[in-house]
């Protein structure tokens, strides 16, 4: 929903992993030189001295996170006078995704170093890491309540030694605030603010506190005075953080928020394309957007998204792509096959993964005429994402679905006589599974067999004579597999043989049946008395051709 406020502290949190990572005060991205190697004069001969102390961070440095957590808990058991131990496990738990981990093993740090200011820091953190894994759903074990309150106490802890600390407010102000108490998490956060003016994290704290005032006073029918006013104060604070931090994405997407329900429609969508522009995937509510908006306003939406994301970033292109995508999408509902064409296959340049980048460029290649492009485009949708097409065969209207069929008729049959074979098979195989007729089944066991895959194309004659078990032309060509190709169950290709000349000797004599049918019925009659004297005569050289 438009109203929705993302979550809170997802922005500001990453930012205090540093903090909690030090004992010389530089950052966990590039760590502090190594634990000074212990010599073996004056270790005491006791069992915890035949460990060996390795260095922690050089299972960091290499990615093995579990076993730097397990060389810092061995760290901590030979040096129990040390802190540091406690606060990198708490540390590198966090960057596990692991909070619970390093908030069990810190707890006894605490009892050790009750005054160490980063093991304070650490668990403030890694709480409200744990409150934001429970308000998402992935651990329902803990009470959310009691660990925000953890999390505050162990924040004012921290403020008792060091009042102005940054981390140690944002982490009170964003406690008090999931705890209800918005008055006190005001406060904090105006603290924060006054005191960190280079920082942008008081003032959207500030915002989404004024924000959610603004929603609790219109749930409650309060004052338009009261209820205009927070949302005032909201976006005079989210205008303050982007002032301080113009990069960063949030403020905009709240400043296009409070844009849409001030009436102020062409304001807030100025506001969604810089936040975009500088998260394409959090900058704006796209769910809402897509939802929402009609497609000729989303398509210009994501167009100048992903022009103002191309001058400011310098970030992957994988993200840009992502923008293109949704404006290539709403160019197609809106049938700009010209722009959709261009859109999507810069789209699918950036991130070949978008696999219905293929599928829009095919069908607005069919539509401008390049058949050559369409079936390109067509035969690798349908190679790489069978169920994709499959999908959108059946998800469309009754007309859809045929205009897309026909389409791929078409191009399938444009694949096979260029000698694109795998991808003519491909398309054939989703004709087949969507039409699920016997002439469907019939032209895709005839591509299997071209491309040799045999097995495949002799279920494919099955599921063909299912529909048309008295077909001749069937019947020859699924013995012919089963004699010149897999080599067995000859008895049984016999006896299609023999079924396919009795059935084709009937239209012969059926008065009703057309010259094609008599035709094809003469020359079933001919295949299948060849292949019986080849079958006769034992196993064949070669296949028949």
């Amino acid at each position: 929903m438009l109203h929705q406020l993302p979550t809170l502290w997802l922005c500001l949190i990453g930012s205090l992993l540093p903090a909690m990572s030090l004992q010389s005060g530089r950052p966990a991205s590039k760590p502090a030189d190594s634990p000074p190697t212990p010599t073996r004069q004056g270790t005491p001969r006791t069992q915890a001295s035949t460990e060996k102390l390795v260095n922690p961070r050089h299972f960091e440095q290499e990615g093995h996170l579990d076993a730097a957590i397990e060389a810092w808990r061995t760290w901590a058991r030979l040096k129990p006078r040390d802190p540091l131990p406690y606060r990198e496990v708490l540390r590198l738990s966090l960057l596990q995704q692991k909070p619970l981990l390093g908030i069990q093993f810190a707890e006894k740090g605490q009892e050790l170093f009750p005054k160490d200011l980063p093991l304070m820091m650490g668990m403030a953190t890694a709480h409200m890491r744990l409150a934001e894994l429970i308000a998402a759903g992935l651990d329902v074990d803990r009470d959310l309540r009691t660990i925000l309150e953890e999390a505050e106490f162990q924040a004012e802890s921290a403020l008792e030694a060091a009042p102005r600390k940054r981390e140690a407010l944002a982490v009170l102000a964003m406690a008090q605030f999931r705890l209800g108490r918005n008055e006190d998490a005001r406060e904090t956060a105006k603290t924060l603010s006054k005191e960190h003016a280079g920082h942008y994290s008081g003032p959207v704290l500030l915002g989404d506190i004024a924000f959610r005032l603004y929603k609790i006073a219109k749930r409650d029918q309060g004052e338009p005075k009261e209820i205009f006013g927070f949302l005032g104060e909201a976006r005079q604070a989210y205008m303050e953080a982007i002032r301080r931090a113009p990069e960063k994405a949030q403020p905009y997407r709240m400043l296009g928020v409070i844009s849409w329900l001030r009436k102020k429609q062409v304001q807030s969508l100025k506001w969604f394309v810089e936040g975009l522009a500088r998260d394409p995937r959090q900058g704006a509510p796209i769910g809402w957007i897509d939802k929402e908006l009609d497609p000729f306003k989303r398509m210009d939406l994501y167009i100048k998204a992903a022009k103002r994301y191309a001058e400011l970033s310098t970030k992957p292109v994988r993200d840009r792509a992502l923008l293109l995508q949704k404006a290539a999408v709403a160019a197609f509902e809106v049938q700009n096959w010209k722009l959709c064409k261009s859109l999507a296959q810069e789209a699918y340049k950036m991130d070949p993964s978008w696999k219905d980048g293929l599928y829009s460029f095919a069908i607005s290649s069919f539509n401008l005429s390049d058949k050559d492009g369409a079936m390109t485009a067509m035969g690798l949708y349908a190679v790489e994402a069978p169920k994709w097409l499959d999908a959108r065969l059946r998800a469309g209207t009754r007309e859809q679905s045929r205009d897309l069929t026909d389409k791929l008729v078409i191009l399938a049959d444009k694949a096979y006589r260029k000698g694109q074979f795998q991808a003519s098979r491909a398309m054939n195989r989703a004709l087949a599974d969507y039409l699920d007729d016997s002439e469907s089944w019939n032209n895709y066991a005839f591509l299997c067999r071209e491309t040799r895959s045999f097995e495949e194309s002799y279920r494919a004659y099955q599921k063909a004579l299912e529909k048309a078990p008295t077909d001749p032309r069937l019947l020859n060509d699924t013995a012919v597999i089963l004699q010149y190709h897999l080599h067995r169950d000859l008895d049984k290709a016999r006896k299609m043989y023999e079924e396919a000349i009795l059935q084709a000797k009937r239209i012969l004599r059926d008065r009703s049946s057309d010259k094609v049918r008599k035709k094809d019925a003469r020359q079933a009659i001919s295949d299948a008395k060849g292949n019986l004297r080849v079958l006769k005569k034992g196993p064949p050289k070669k296949p028949k051709k």
